[in-house]
Formats: C-alpha cells, sequence, structure tokens
C-alpha cells in the first residue's frame, strides 16, 4: 500500500533504480547497489588520498562514510578555509 499515492517510474537500463522506496527490493538489486557504494566510497577513498594527504592527520577518521558540515571537515583537513 503506497497511502493512495499512485507511484510512476521511468527508467531507462537494466540498473537504472537498482532500489527501490515504494516496490519490493530483489537480491540482485540490492547487491548491484551495494557493489556501486563501494566503488563510490573506495573513489572518494582514493582522490582524497591522493589530493589531501599532506593536510588529513588521521585517516581513519575522515573514510568512515560520515558526512560534515564545513566547520568539521576543515578541522579533518578534508576542505580549506
Amino acid at each position: 500500500d503506497n497511502n493512495g499515492v499512485e507511484v510512476v517510474q521511468r527508467t531507462a537500463g537494466e540498473y537504472k533504480r537498482t532500489i527501490q522506496i515504494f516496490q519490493p527490493n530483489t537480491e540482485e538489486g540490492l547487491k548491484k547497489f551495494d557493489e556501486e557504494l563501494a566503488l563510490v566510497h573506495s573513489a572518494f577513498i582514493s582522490h582524497v588520498s591522493h589530493h589531501r594527504s599532506d593536510f588529513i592527520s588521521d585517516p581513519s577518521r575522515v573514510f568512515t562514510g560520515e558526512s560534515w558540515l564545513a566547520t568539521h571537515a576543515i578541522e579533518l583537513g578534508l576542505v580549506d578555509e
């Protein structure tokens, strides 16, 4: 039941929408989503390690998957003032 809301989605490509909000998720879709998420996280780690290594004192605090406001990102060495 979608609480009376009709959901219409149009996508192109087999993996365009791998997880759903209003429909049951499949094991295949969840697996594909997890693979893509791991790739994005790996790319983030690689990019930050390459471009910000001189500014980050504790990489284990940066690569946790958390999000930060600008003031905290400055403290972590992710951005400049």
